[in-house]
C-alpha cells in the first residue's frame, strides 16, 4: 500500500494542482453568469457588461491566476507589471462574458453525449499539456490520460470539476467554430502567397534621397495657408482628451536608505556569529543562508555566488574597493554599487602568476527603493488628494497636498500619452469618463498618478495656428522630394538615351546598388518593402530600368538583372501547409474581428476608476 502510494504521489500532486486550476475557472464562470440587469453599482460588482454584474470575485480571481503564472515564469513583479496584469484579467473577465452572453444568445449548449466525447478523447487543454499526461518525445499521451479517468484513486471531486469545465467551454467553442467556418481557401490564393514567398528578382538600383536635398527653409504663411487647405483631411483629429494629473516619484527616502543598511550590518554580524554559534542555535544563520533567504541581486537564486572566480579588473570599482585584500571567509561593509547597497563574503581565492588574485565572492544585495511603509504613506498621501479631487477638483486638491498638477494634452484613443505611458488604457480612461472624472491611484515602477480627465475635444480639422509646425515640416519634405524628382528625372532621361544606369547615376554623384535576390514578402536590401518599388521590380522585363519610382526614403530608378522563376515541384510539397496557414491566419483575423465588434457594441462599465 505505502509502496503504491509512493508511486502515485507525483500523479496525486499534479491531480491536485489541476483540481485547483479547474476550480478556480469554474468560480470564476459560475461568477460570471450570475443574476444581470439593472443600471445601478451592485454590491460586490467590479463593473457590467451590458448591464449583468462583473463579480469582485471573478476579477480577483483573475488577477490572482494571472500573478501566479508570471511568478512561475521566475518575473520578479514591479508595480507596472501588476498594472498590467490587472488590465490584462480586466480584458479576460470582459471577453468572458461577452461570449457566454453571446453563446445563450445564439442557443448553444453542451449535450451530455458531447461531453463524454471530449472528456475521452479530447480532454481541454490543461490537461493536454499537463506533464503526467507526455509520453518521451513531449506529446499527450491519451491512454495515459485515460488511465487516469479510469482509476479508482483519482478524487471524485477532480473528474466532476473536469466535467463541469468542459460543459462551460463546450458552447463557447461551438462559437468560435461557427465565427471561424466563414475562412475558406482559394487555390489562387495558395498560388499567389507561395509566388510572393518564393518568386525572386535580382537587381540594380540608385537611390536619390530626398532627405539629403538642400532646399530653401524659409516657409511663407501663404505657403502654408495654401498646403493645409489642400490636404485638410491629412490634419484632421480624432477625439480627444486633456489629462490633468499629479504624480509623486517612486523613490526611497533617507530613512529607507538608513534602514537597508542597519539590515546589511545586522546580516554580517549574525553571519559572522554564527561561527562560533552553537548547532542548535537558530537563530544564527550562515552567510549563505542569508544571501539565499534575504538578497534581491541578480544571482540571489545561486544563494548570490559568483559563476566562478573573478580578478579584480572584471570587478566595478565599488566591487574592488569593497573586496579589497579581504580573506577566505570574511566579510566587507556595506556598499552601494548598480542601484543596490551590497555586503560581500569572499568563499575561496587563487594565486596564479602574473595574473594575480582572483576570488570567488557571494554576495548579498538589498535593492534600493522605497519601503513598505514609504509606498503606504504615498498611496495614503494620493488616496487624500483623490477624495478631495472628487468633492472639488484636482487643482485645489493638489495644492493642499503640496503637489503640482501637469496636463497631457490632445489624448487620442490611438496615440501615446507623454508623461503617462507606463499607465495601460490611459486613454480609454479620458475618453470614456466625463469631464472631472478622478482615477484611482496608479501606481507604475517610476511612481504613483491621480488623473483626472480635464476636457474632451470632438473630432475635427483644427485651426492652421493648432498644427503650423507639422504643417511648415511636410512642406519642407515635399520640396525635398521634389528636389530629389528633379535629380531622379535626369538619371532616367540620361539612361533612355542610351548611358547605363551607373554611369547615369556617377554623373550626378550617385552610385548605384547590387540588390542580392529578394521577394515580395522579403523586400529590396536597402529599400525595404515600398510596395510601389516592389511592384516595379517585378512587373519589369530584364535589363529594363524603371522610371523615377516614389517610396518611402526618396526616388528610386531601377533596373531588373534577373528573374528567378519559382520551383513548381516545390509548389507542389508546400501548398498543403500553405493552405493550412492561410486558413489559420483567415480564421484568426475574422475570429478576432468578429470579437472586436462585440466589443465595440457592448456596454462596459468600470468601476475600478
Amino acid at each position: 500500500m505505502l509502496q503504491a502510494m509512493r508511486q502515485n504521489t507525483k500523479v496525486i500532486l499534479w491531480v491536485t494542482i489541476i483540481f485547483f486550476v479547474l476550480l478556480i475557472f469554474l468560480v470564476w464562470g459560475a461568477d460570471l453568469q450570475g443574476p444581470g440587469g439593472g443600471g445601478s453599482r451592485d454590491p460586490g460588482a467590479i463593473g457590467k457588461v451590458n448591464g449583468e454584474p462583473i463579480p469582485v470575485a471573478a476579477y480577483q480571481n483573475a488577477v490572482a491566476q494571472n500573478r501566479r503564472f508570471a511568478t512561475s515564469q521566475g518575473r520578479d513583479l514591479q508595480p507596472s507589471d501588476l498594472l498590467f496584469i490587472e488590465e490584462d484579467s480586466w480584458n479576460s473577465v470582459v471577453d468572458e462574458m461577452l461570449l457566454v452572453q453571446e453563446a445563450e444568445r445564439r442557443g448553444l449548449r453542451a449535450h451530455d453525449s458531447e461531453i463524454r466525447t471530449v472528456l475521452l478523447n479530447e480532454p481541454p487543454q490543461i490537461i493536454r499539456t499537463d506533464p503526467n499526461f507526455l509520453n518521451e518525445q513531449g506529446q499527450f499521451d491519451l491512454n495515459r490520460y485515460r488511465q487516469l479517468l479510469l482509476d479508482p484513486a483519482t478524487p471524485e471531486s477532480f473528474l466532476l470539476s473536469l466535467e463541469s469545465y468542459v460543459r462551460a467551454n463546450l458552447p463557447l467553442q461551438k462559437l468560435a467554430g461557427i465565427i471561424q467556418a466563414s475562412a475558406k481557401v482559394t487555390d489562387a490564393e495558395v498560388r499567389r502567397t507561395f509566388v510572393e514567398q518564393n518568386e525572386r528578382v535580382r537587381a540594380t538600383y540608385v537611390l536619390v534621397d530626398a532627405v539629403r536635398q538642400t532646399v530653401d527653409t524659409e516657409v511663407a504663411d501663404a505657403a502654408l495657408a495654401e498646403h493645409f487647405q489642400a490636404n485638410q483631411e491629412d490634419y484632421r483629429f480624432p477625439r480627444r482628451a486633456d489629462i490633468d494629473y499629479v504624480f509623486v516619484p517612486r523613490q526611497a527616502t533617507s530613512a529607507d536608505t538608513l534602514q537597508l543598511l542597519a539590515d546589511l550590518r545586522e546580516f554580517r554580524r549574525e553571519a559572522l556569529g554564527a561561527k562560533d554559534a552553537s548547532p542548535d542555535d537558530v537563530m544564527a544563520s550562515d552567510f549563505e543562508t542569508l544571501a539565499t533567504t534575504f538578497s534581491d541581486g541578480p544571482n540571489a537564486d545561486e544563494g548570490g555566488l559568483s559563476e566562478g572566480h573573478i580578478t579584480p579588473d572584471e570587478m566595478t570599482p565599488a566591487m574592488q574597493e569593497a573586496v579589497g585584500d579581504l580573506a577566505v571567509g570574511e566579510i566587507s561593509g556595506p556598499f552601494l554599487d548598480g542601484g543596490f547597497y551590497h555586503i560581500v563574503q569572499v568563499v575561496d581565492e587563487k594565486i596564479e602568476g602574473d595574473a594575480g588574485r582572483s576570488v570567488q565572492i557571494r554576495d548579498l544585495a538589498l535593492r534600493v527603493g522605497p519601503s513598505d511603509s514609504t509606498v503606504a504613506a504615498v498611496r495614503e498621501r494620493l488616496d487624500a488628494v483623490r477624495e478631495a479631487a472628487a468633492a472639488g477638483n484636482l487643482d485645489s486638491a493638489a495644492e493642499a497636498a503640496g503637489l503640482t498638477v501637469s496636463r497631457a494634452g490632445g489624448v487620442s484613443a490611438d496615440g501615446i500619452v507623454p508623461g503617462l505611458a507606463a499607465i495601460p488604457r490611459v486613454a480609454d480612461f479620458a475618453l470614456h469618463n466625463e469631464v472631472g472624472t478622478v482615477s484611482r491611484v496608479y501606481e507604475t515602477n517610476s511612481g504613483s498618478y491621480v488623473l483626472e480627465v480635464a476636457a474632451i475635444h470632438d473630432p475635427g480639422v483644427p485651426a492652421l495656428d493648432v498644427v503650423r509646425e507639422r504643417v511648415r515640416q511636410d512642406v519642407l519634405a515635399e520640396r525635398r522630394f521634389a528636389a530629389a524628382r528633379e535629380i531622379a528625372d535626369r538619371i532616367s532621361e540620361a539612361v533612355a538615351a542610351g548611358d547605363s544606369l551607373g554611369a547615369a547615376a556617377e554623373a550626378e554623384g550617385l552610385s548605384t546598388t547590387a540588390a542580392t535576390p529578394f521577394t515580395r514578402q522579403s523586400g529590396i536590401p536597402g529599400l525595404g518593402r515600398d510596395p510601389d518599388v516592389i511592384a516595379a521590380a517585378f512587373t519589369l522585363p530584364e535589363g529594363e530600368a524603371s522610371l523615377p519610382v516614389r517610396g518611402a526614403r526618396g526616388w528610386v530608378i531601377l533596373r531588373v538583372d534577373e528573374k528567378i522563376p519559382v520551383d513548381e515541384t516545390a509548389f507542389a510539397t508546400q501548398a498543403p501547409q500553405i493552405r493550412q496557414n492561410l486558413l489559420g491566419i483567415k480564421q484568426s483575423q475574422i475570429y478576432n474581428a468578429w470579437m472586436e465588434g462585440l466589443r465595440t457594441k457592448a456596454k462596459v462599465e468600470d468601476y475600478r476608476i
